[in-house]
């Protein structure tokens, strides 16, 4: 903490002193100041890394892999997505089912709703799609299994 110089002087008069020292009020502008200048630093390096992830080319190989089927082996092959958030993805498919991870729009399009699983946010789902297969052609897939099957 700051330790202030005492006041020989009453407010509104002139100082005496060669060193006034810093006014309480000069310190708590500076560190609004910088609170201010860290959090736009904070939001601007947010705003680059979201870019950067935008901008993660398609996978080379042609891998793509269905979270709805998917073992966690295969799923440790999904950048950004490791042994324990394979087992979280497996773990809540099993307890809600797989329908939980996919979200349909009218038009017959959709996207992978990995956010649902912890440990998974939205930089780590966005850098995860290139690689996994469109919801609405998995569904597809799994009815011409099932209709395979009877």
């Amino acid at each position: 903490m700051i330790r202030m110089p005492e006041a020989t002087t009453r407010p509104g008069e002139a100082s005496t002193t060669d060193d006034p020292g810093v006014s309480p009020t000069a310190i708590r502008w500076t560190a609004i100041g910088l609170g201010c200048l860290i959090a736009w630093t904070a939001w601007d390096l947010h705003a680059a890394l979201v870019e950067a992830v935008d901008r993660v080319a398609e996978p080379a190989d042609g891998l793509r892999i269905d979270p709805a089927r998917a073992t966690a082996a295969e799923l440790e092959l999904v950048p950004g997505i490791g042994p324990a958030t394979a087992g979280r993805i497996v773990q809540h498919r099993l307890r809600h089912g797989s329908e939980s991870l996919i979200e349909l729009d009218d038009e017959g399009g959709g996207h992978w709703r990995l956010e649902v699983v912890s440990g998974i946010g939205p930089i780590t789902a966005r850098r995860a799609a290139p690689y996994l297969v469109h919801p609405a052609s998995a569904a597809a897939s799994r009815l011409d299994d099932a209709a395979v099957r009877r």
